[in-house]
């Protein structure tokens, strides 16, 4: 596509947050500028938006409340050709954009691309492998009960219980472009053309582990799925990961994926009763 015809629309689905704002004027300081940044809230939290007066950035009311179901109202209201869908409290280094633009730009349809992230207080890689002993158990862990492939073979993909593994950008040796087979849901940059616009989420409240479902729906209209390890991100590591709620949210959302994806269905049970008490173990400080 000529880069004269390129138009970038970033959706931002929202509750209007303190991380709204800053993460917007992080995008307006980038070196790529969008065309517009849709910024997507419920109606009943449209009042946190209403100081949002900044050029080229539209505050979409939804009727819906939900990530999925606001994110996809803006897919349908975006009108650039190449759309970016960024969480609220993503913090994007300076060119990350550009360097996702880019990418795509140069490999076409068919693609979506995201970046690698990094933990915004300690600066280490979200999606680490570690080397050694622990290394050893952590593959055998994922091997033995996840059914994933052992050690980076692992990165990028997706069991069929929904057991899924980032990018370990200090694993990348210098590549380009790591295919995969899911992207965290947080920053991802496709076609507009291509873009998954209706609510796929079938459940309520917070959309724990929506990536995997909806890049599993891209993977059957024969999207690839690239991470760019030039590209990368800042995203807070919440202790909330070990929530009862969050337990609940991904063992709710794994099972569904498992019927989706015809995995098994002790497996998934197995991984669920370990993981409860991997939570349950961070949670008394074993």
């Amino acid at each position: 596509m000529p880069k004269s015809k390129l138009t970038l629309s970033v959706v931002i689905p929202t509750l209007g947050g303190d991380s709204l704002r800053p993460t917007i004027e992080r995008i307006l300081v980038g070196t790529f500028q969008p065309d517009e940044i849709l910024v997507c809230i419920p109606e009943r939290e449209a009042h946190r938006a209403l100081d949002l007066k900044i050029p080229r950035v539209k505050v979409l009311v939804t009727n819906v409340r939900g990530q999925v179901a606001q994110r996809a109202k803006g897919f349908q209201e975006a009108s650039g050709t190449m759309v970016l869908q960024l969480d609220d409290d993503i913090k994007l280094e300076l060119d990350c954009i550009q360097k996702l633009v880019e990418c795509l730009q140069s490999i076409g349809p068919g693609n979506v691309v995201g970046p690698v992230y990094l933990d915004s207080l300690t600066g280490n890689w979200v999606h680490r492998l570690p080397d050694g002993f622990l290394g050893f158990v952590q593959n055998l862990y994922a091997t033995v009960v996840s059914g994933a492939p052992w050690g980076c073979l692992r990165m990028g993909r997706v069991t069929a219980i929904g057991v899924n593994y980032g990018v370990d950008g200090s694993r990348c040796h210098g590549k380009s472009l790591i295919e995969t087979e899911w992207l965290p849901g947080g920053c991802v940059l496709g076609f507009k053309a291509e873009l998954i616009q209706e609510n796929f989420f079938p459940f309520s409240g917070k959309a724990y582990c929506e990536d995997i479902i909806h890049s599993l729906l891209r993977r059957r209209i024969r999207v690839r799925h690239l991470a760019v390890p030039a590209a990368r991100c800042f995203i807070d590591v919440s202790e909330d990961s070990f929530s009862d709620a969050a337990w609940q949210g991904a063992v709710t959302v794994r099972k569904y994926y498992t019927r989706l994806s015809g995995g098994s269905g002790w497996r998934a049970k197995l991984y669920a009763g370990m993981l409860r008490l991997h939570w349950v173990s961070r949670r008394v400080k074993i």
